[in-house]
């Protein structure tokens, strides 16, 4: 910078100004050292670096336009894409891809573009339609697309299932009574062939069965929320001691239980503990403990500390993991569904019984 006025020069070279004779007159905005080189230039930038606080706030512009584009456009562009495909759900690449994506930035999109686009129209609105369209006109490329929807809302069930199952059970009728539906549709309306199986009914099922496990897992987070000490967890080892096998509960140490507890209370599907010099990988889910190059699973049991168990109903709680998720007309839909695609399932294999007069 210049020695008589403080200011950069514009073209980055040491400025001479206090030697070549420039007046304060001839310094401008353009060139604020007056110098012959730079006079009149404005395509120099700074040479200075930004603040580091400018630095960070262009960074992060830039990664909200990433996220912005990646959900309002690249997602439902690729989905489109997989859904032209004419393949299998579980043999399409480019569901396991868009899956993959909705994925790694579903924790940086907006709320609004989770529910309004997302939740509510991705996989509410668009496959109910579907199913409409698929009664009216039963087709293989409205079975694909079908297949390919579900298939991509169980590829991504395990990031949104809080805030999927809770638009669910609040906005407009239960979808689980529509895809009853389209199961007895398919069943009886389409032919019962590799393709029918794999394209809706596999993909329903999977559905449905996901949406039980995570809906009894939500209810387990929010009565286990109420306790105040850390969770006690233990898991079903076996020892073989003088060539006999004893199995007990353990107990974790205190250091795993209470990463534990911050992992199920936060709605972590897994998490990897240190139980003494053992490393091991708890599912959260399933309640399973797994070790790397091991296909050993040891079942895990949670309990209340003593001090919490005033705080926690245990009637309630009984009571709420005991009821099915589903009402009693869906329940009792989905038995009659379940039992009649069976049966169908049985005569396309081995023909229609023949029934013996002793049989009566």
């Amino acid at each position: 910078s210049c020695s008589c006025c403080s200011s950069p020069c514009c073209c980055g070279r040491s400025c001479r100004c206090c030697t070549c004779g420039s007046s304060p007159s001839a310094r401008t905005a353009s060139a604020p050292c007056g110098c012959s080189c730079c006079s009149g230039r404005r395509d120099f930038p700074d040479p200075r670096p930004p603040p580091k606080n400018l630095r960070n706030k262009e960074v992060n512009l830039e990664w909200d336009s990433v996220v912005s584009r990646t959900t309002g456009e690249w997602i439902p562009l690729m989905l489109d894409l997989a859904t032209s495909k004419k393949k299998l759900p579980t043999e399409n690449k480019n569901v396991y891809l868009v899956a993959d994506l909705t994925n790694s930035v579903w924790r940086f999109a907006s709320d609004e573009w989770k529910k309004d686009k997302l939740i509510k129209g991705i996989l509410r609105e668009e496959i109910v339609s579907r199913i409409a369209k698929l009664k009216l006109n039963p087709t293989e490329e409205m079975s694909f697309e079908i297949g390919t929807y579900l298939h991509f809302a169980c590829l991504i069930f395990e990031s949104m299932a809080a805030d999927y199952i809770k638009v669910l059970s609040s906005e407009g009728p239960s979808i689980v009574t529509t895809l009853l539906d389209l199961i007895d549709f398919a069943s009886t309306n389409m032919d019962l062939n590799e393709f029918t199986v794999s394209t809706v009914i596999s993909t329903t099922l999977l559905w449905l069965e996901m949406y039980d496990k995570y809906s009894h897992y939500i209810r387990r987070l929010e009565q286990y929320s109420k306790c105040e000490q850390p969770l006690v967890f233990s898991f079903f080892s076996f020892e073989d001691r003088y060539n006999a096998t004893r199995s007990k509960w353990q107990q974790y140490t205190p250091a795993a239980c209470k990463k534990l507890t911050k992992a199920f209370l936060a709605g972590e599907q897994s998490v990897a503990v240190k139980n003494g010099r053992r490393d091991s990988i708890v599912d959260l889910i399933d309640m399973v403990q797994s070790q790397e190059g091991s296909s050993d699973r040891l079942h895990v049991s949670v309990m209340v500390a003593e001090a919490d168990i005033e705080r926690i109903d245990i009637d309630q709680f009984l009571a709420v993991e005991k009821s099915s998720v589903f009402s009693e007309v869906e329940m009792a839909k989905t038995v009659n569904v379940l039992v009649a695609l069976l049966a169908k399932c049985h005569i396309a294999s081995y023909g229609r019984p023949r029934w013996h007069s002793s049989c009566w």
